[in-house]
């Protein structure tokens, strides 16, 4: 028997096409399925290897650069100019026809799709599955993290849970409450049916990353649909720290080197491969580093000299904190052998240094701002893959997230000073530590008054450069868009906390509603 899948919207949706009176198919034959358990879990890997693609050219790491710590500057000459788009980013002028978001959302319903066509053929397959009820739940949990990152952006989309949809079948707007509530469901429901042995499922979602994607929806979820589930979120990081399988690395870099698959402190990462060509190249090297920086042997690319780091930022470090230094490169760059290296700017061979200044959004200079310093390639690495694995949780955001969770529940403030001292205390030689005043208090952040700011600051210090800065900056009295630093003022206009549903989208799916704000 053969059974037709009817794919219009999906196939809109994932390839961004406009062509309404194209109809495409994909037709699965049920004899064909998979026959043996291990050919099942061979077809679960699309639903993770999507995930590299948040880290690609054009990709979701690009948001980042809408708040204040990174900052994707058009260099002398007309680099990364890219009709303007990063510019815009960085101001929040962005414009719903702007091919980045609908690439953004081609990728999310891609990892979207992938985990609903598995789900279907397993649904359809007549082999015996020791685990199915274990497999499907995973399935499950690893699409509830596509869909945060769709709740994240974009805030309403549609909810399509089903792979054989019927012939011309076009989804509605879902609200973003209704789009909370399904990512809530899909955790609560399959958290404890999915396996809690962290070495077992690396590079898997598994129970402690559930709770941890749980965690954070919660630690978000006054921010973005108003309703206070802290209590909820202190819970399930009690769970993480009581299991006793994760703890804090003592080198705050070591989480980020080549081969970093085997660190304590993971919860949940993108694995990368050097050898299978899975690395990430733009992420680690392209956007950020400049193509004459020779300071590894034998790498035979170059980096494109794009994203930087803000001044602004980098002057909020308290001088003696060592991930200043492990974050990021700066100052004179040396090659193997301690030689100064030396660049071609304006013409002219100069020592090459990486400035702190940026001094423009629209010419700055090739040796502007400091660069990315985690995810650095391996000496002598051959090719533009690596080996390090994207940390997209760590340890260090369960203590972080139950410490805020408390001040914002009105818990101990030693208590939640205590956990963030627990992340700092490998940051600094001798103690630095903070009080719980000290993160209860409203500072200034980005020139304007922040309740908990000293919290914000914590954050952005442990995690800088790892695909969270924008939530956060909504969280703490929207500072995302009250707030200013280096060429972006504020707008005070919230509509920007989410991105604008892509045109293309709109105009393949007429059922496909604009978010507020946004003129269609």
């Amino acid at each position: 028997m053969k059974k037709n899948i009817i794919l219009v919207f999906l196939s809109c949706l994932i390839l961004g096409c406009t062509n309404l009176d194209e109809t495409l198919y994909s037709q699965i034959n049920s004899d064909e399925f998979y026959k043996t358990e291990d050919d099942i879990v061979r077809a679960m890997g699309p639903i993770y290897a999507t995930f590299r693609e948040i880290l690609d050219w054009h990709s979701l790491w690009d948001a980042e650069a809408t708040g204040d710590i990174s900052i994707i500057p058009t260099r002398t000459g007309g680099a990364w100019y890219d009709e303007g788009i990063f510019q815009r980013l960085h101001l929040h002028t962005w414009m719903i026809g702007d091919s980045q978001f609908d690439r953004w959302w081609s990728i999310l319903y891609t990892g979207v799709n992938n985990c609903n066509r598995v789900l279907y053929q397993m649904g359809q397959s007549n082999i015996e599955l020791k685990n199915k009820d274990a497999m499907i739940a995973e399935i499950k949990l690893v699409r509830a993290l596509w869909y945060y990152y769709l709740f994240e952006y974009f805030g309403n989309v549609p909810i399509v849970d089903k792979y054989d949809v019927p012939n011309g079948w076009l989804p509605e707007t879902a609200s973003r409450k209704e789009v909370f509530d399904f990512i809530e469901k899909e955790l609560l429901d399959n958290i404890d049916k999915v396996s809690d042995d962290k070495n077992a499922s690396y590079g898997k979602m598994n129970k402690w990353s559930g709770k941890m994607l749980l965690a954070r929806l919660y630690l978000n979820a006054e921010a973005t649909v108003g309703v206070n589930k802290y209590t909820s979120a202190i819970n399930l990081c009690d769970d993480i720290i009581h299991s006793g399988k994760y703890s804090l690395l003592p080198v705050f870099e070591d989480n980020f080197v080549p081969n970093n698959e085997n660190s304590n402190e993971n919860i949940f990462a993108f694995p990368m491969d050097n050898t299978q060509g899975f690395g990430m190249y733009v992420f680690c090297e392209m956007t950020f580093l400049n193509g004459q920086n020779r300071r590894w042997d034998a790498i035979s690319f170059g980096g494109h000299n794009g994203v930087c780091v803000l001044h602004s930022f980098i002057d909020s470090f308290d001088p003696d904190d060592k991930r200043m230094e492990g974050s990021f490169l700066h100052g004179l760059q040396t090659d193997p052998r301690g030689n100064v290296l030396t660049a071609n700017e304006n013409g002219v061979q100069v020592p090459f240094s990486y400035r702190k200044v940026v001094s423009s959004l629209t010419d700055a200079q090739i040796l502007d701002g400091y660069r990315n310093g985690k995810y650095l390639p391996k000496m002598n690495q051959i090719g533009a893959s690596c080996d390090n694995d994207f940390q997209c949780m760590r340890y260090a955001e369960v203590l972080f997230t139950k410490a805020e969770c408390i001040l914002r529940s009105g818990g101990s403030l030693d208590e939640a000073a205590d956990l963030v001292n627990q992340v700092r205390a490998r940051a600094f030689n001798e103690a630095h530590l903070v009080t719980g005043a000290e993160l209860a208090a409203t500072i200034e952040v980005n020139n304007v008054p922040v309740r908990f700011g000293r919290m914000l600051q914590e954050w952005g210090w442990e995690f800088a450069i790892e695909n969270l800065r924008k939530m956060q900056l909504i969280r703490f009295d929207n500072n995302y868009t009250k707030g200013s630093w280096p060429f972006h003022e504020a707008s005070n206009s919230d509509h920007l906390n989410l991105f604008p549903i892509p045109n293309p989208q709109l105009v393949a799916n007429p059922n496909l509603k604009q978010n507020p704000g946004y003129a269609n």
